[in-house]
């Protein structure tokens, strides 16, 4: 999908893109973004919030989009710590409101069945929320720091990690969910 197929634009009111995906709302959320903005447009709520347009509505269609490709370079170094806000807003999203949530699920669907599956999709997914948290804390406490010693206007010392070695270590942790 190239950007002239979506349907999100600077001049949209949120209202109506929220209005076309109801899920955007936990964006609208993680970027601390409050309801309430009537009329206003994308490009009118970003100004308030101090968020850019371009960033807000990447996020926007790479959530709504499966095809969307973004075109990053409309981005400014700027975005980064934007960015980085809202990826720890996304941790903290996940952690306290979608992973609980899954979990009662998981032990309501399986408290019916024999002890065997039980105690083995149990073990699936606590694994599984051990591998997240661990994902999320390596981002938080080695990658996001490094992201931004990078645009920091005394860039310092960046250690001996390099980005490269987060594509090495970064598993996709929504497939094993899948």
């Amino acid at each position: 999908m190239n950007n002239s197929e979506t349907i999100y634009t600077r001049r949209m009111k949120v209202a109506d893109l929220i209005a076309s995906d109801g899920s955007l709302l936990s964006i609208l959320q993680r970027l601390d973004i409050k309801l309430g903005f009537g009329e206003a447009t994308v490009a009118e709520i970003c100004k308030k919030y101090n968020i850019s347009a371009e960033l807000f509505l990447i996020i926007c269609n790479i959530y709504s989009f499966r095809d969307y490709v973004p075109q990053i370079d409309t981005l400014s170094e700027n975005d980064i710590q934007s960015i980085t806000n809202y990826l720890r807003a996304s941790h903290r999203y996940y952690t306290t409101t979608c992973f609980p949530g899954i979990h009662d699920c998981v032990h309501n669907l399986v408290k019916e069945i024999d002890d065997v599956s039980r105690r083995l999709i149990d073990k699936f997914y606590d694994d599984y929320d051990n591998e997240v948290t661990n994902h999320f804390r390596y981002e938080e406490e080695i990658v996001f720091p490094y992201i931004e010693s990078l645009t920091a206007k005394d860039k310092g010392d960046n250690g001996k990690y390099n980005i490269g070695q987060f594509g090495q270590n970064h598993s996709n942790i929504n497939e094993k969910l899948n």
